[in-house]
């Protein structure tokens, strides 16, 4: 839809996905993107904005080399905001091996919300693991893969998945949580 700016409107959900697979597997070359989501500049009763790099939902997929930025805008809200930025995002038992170097960057920018909010929240995850998901990055799971792994913004699983993640190499490094 769209809306006049300064127009109120009950509810903004905005969405944007650099790879969204919903495959059983898959081979990939090079991941290299810049992914972005950016809520309207109205005013809505609910602003959810979120921006996927990568979205696995039941997939096992193997990669070479990854090169993503992804950044989320907020939009202003007057009872519930939500603002996600996930570089890497794996759900539904989904497997992602990264065999080459991971650079994976995340941004937020946050909008002032008139009035109190009921409920807010807010992340900018390199990695986002759900549901039995596995990620390998600089590693095979066992062994040190040798690469350059560079991760900006939180990482995040739930306890049934699995992160494993080599920063080995003297230029890898994890800015987040």
């Amino acid at each position: 839809g769209e809306a006049t700016a300064g127009a109120a409107f009950n509810d903004s959900y905005v969405r944007a996905y650099g790879l969204n697979l919903y495959v059983s597997s898959a081979t990939l070359q090079d991941l290299t993107g810049t992914v972005s989501a950016t809520a309207s500049s109205s005013t809505a009763a609910t602003a959810d904005t979120r921006a996927y790099g990568v979205y696995l939902s039941d997939t096992t997929a193997t990669v070479k080399d990854v090169n993503l930025t992804v950044a989320a805008t907020a939009g202003k809200a007057t009872t519930e905001a939500k603002t996600y930025a996930y570089g890497l995002y794996l759900t539904n038992g989904s497997k992602l091996q990264v065999t080459g170097d991971a650079i994976v960057k995340t941004a937020l920018t946050m909008a002032e919300s008139p009035g109190s909010l009921s409920w807010g929240h807010n992340g900018g995850n390199a990695f986002s693991l759900r549901n039995q998901s596995v990620l390998n990055l600089g590693t095979d799971g066992q062994n040190s893969l040798g690469k350059l792994v560079q991760l900006e913004g939180d990482v995040w699983s739930n306890s049934e998945s699995k992160a494993n993640i080599t920063l080995d190499q003297s230029a890898s490094y994890l800015q987040g949580n």
